[in-house]
């Protein structure tokens, strides 16, 4: 008989180790076909694009260690999103209430914001653009990384090379 006295399956191992070790190695499996169907479709069909991004309220010294040829990762996730093409420096401006009421924008000092060019390798299908398999969209904000910073950007465009 396959399960004995104690239901222990040929008398080596209790029913219902088994089966949690038999679900554990689906998992397992399923995980790791996952993974192989997805970096294959990532190589596939990519594209280069320009991705225009803008971080808002940034101090210069954020500013001047972002350099053209820096790789920027996304933080959480760690994948890759681009190369720094460009970096333009702009002041931050804010809306302020003056004393009669009215409301203009006016420059903060020490504060600016960094328009950035990235150029990133993306799949555009019908759903969208993924960049190293995240859906990016414009007005998406992303938290990315280089090696010696990290920041808040916005998506503002995509231009195709």
């Amino acid at each position: 008989m396959i399960l004995d006295s104690k239901k222990r399956v040929f008398g080596i191992i209790n029913l219902l180790d088994l089966i949690l070790v038999l679900m554990i190695a689906v998992f397992i499996i399923g995980g790791m076909t996952r993974i192989n169907k997805f970096e294959s479709v990532a190589v596939m069909d990519l594209e280069k694009m320009d991705i225009t991004l803008t971080a808002e309220d940034v101090s210069e010294g954020l500013i001047s260690e972002i350099r053209e040829g820096d790789t920027l990762v996304f933080s959480v996730k760690g994948s890759n999103f681009g190369v720094v093409k460009s970096v333009e420096k702009l002041p931050h401006m804010e809306l302020v209430t003056l004393e009669d009421g009215r409301q203009q924008y006016t420059e903060l000092p020490g504060m600016y914001d960094v328009k950035l060019v990235v150029t990133s390798d993306v799949k555009v299908d019908e759903s969208g653009v993924m960049v190293s398999g995240n859906q990016v969209y414009i007005g998406q904000e992303n938290r990315l990384k280089s090696r010696l910073y990290v920041f808040d950007t916005m998506i503002d465009s995509f231009d195709m090379e």
